[in-house]
């Protein structure tokens, strides 16, 4: 598919960009009108990186002939085992680490052109934790039981996910046992929950434990301002 129209402009854009040249030199007439050699400029991108479990924009090509026609040409992407993937809106699902390949095909002067980008996609994103809140208070004295949390990723199953707790009071690692700790202090504990892919991308997520002292007033001021539960 080709359309006239004085875009050479659209060249040293595209160069400007780092993206990979082709010129394919025919002789004879190609549409544009007059005779002699016409010149077909095709640029696509040589090599672009991807993020998997995400979708990735393919990027158009610059395929524009010397007496200014401009071409568009048709596109598919494959996957490492050659299987094509569906491209909607310009877009493909990037399901996998590995390597996809962007096959651009152009007709000109009764011959297929064809050039390729190759997309290396990765997993570099961090697991995602969620908990129900940030910070809690909690009378001191008693015993914490630790919240679950939930856990997302962008590629490897939950049930692979490495997963962690850590409790720590001024610094110091606190026991934990049958998933709950001891409040024997009052002050700030910081419960630590981590989880690594099998990528090794590690993401944390914190919840502030806040024990204050038992005294009737304190209890009290804590119940009502910040919904915390007598626990005795």
């Amino acid at each position: 598919m080709k359309k006239t129209g004085a875009l050479a402009g659209l060249v040293a854009g595209f160069a400007a960009l780092g993206l990979a040249a082709f010129n394919v030199s025919v002789d004879g007439d190609s549409g544009s009108g007059s005779g002699g050699s016409v010149t077909l400029d095709f640029e696509v991108a040589a090599e672009l990186t991807a993020e998997v479990g995400n979708y990735f924009s393919v990027p158009d090509a610059n395929c524009i002939d010397s007496a200014g026609n401009m071409y568009f040409p048709k596109v598919q992407v494959l996957n490492a085992a050659g299987e094509e993937v569906l491209v909607e809106d310009s877009r493909f699902f990037v399901l996998d680490v590995g390597e996809y390949r962007i096959r651009y095909s152009v007709e000109f002067d009764g011959e297929e052109i064809v050039k390729e980008t190759i997309v290396r996609s990765s997993d570099t994103a961090q697991p995602v934790i969620e908990l129900e809140r940030a910070e809690v208070y909690t009378p001191q004295g008693s015993e914490y039981i630790i919240p679950e949390a939930e856990y997302s990723d962008n590629y490897t199953p939950v049930s692979d996910l490495k997963t962690g707790v850590n409790v720590s009071f001024g610094g110091e690692t606190v026991d934990v046992e049958d998933g709950k700790f001891s409040l024997s202090e009052a002050g700030e504990y910081v419960v630590e929950y981590t989880a690594e892919d099998g990528a090794g991308n590690v993401g944390s997520a914190r919840l502030t434990v806040n024990s204050f002292a038992r005294e009737e007033g304190n209890l009290s001021y804590f119940n009502r301002e910040f919904g915390a539960e007598n626990t005795e």
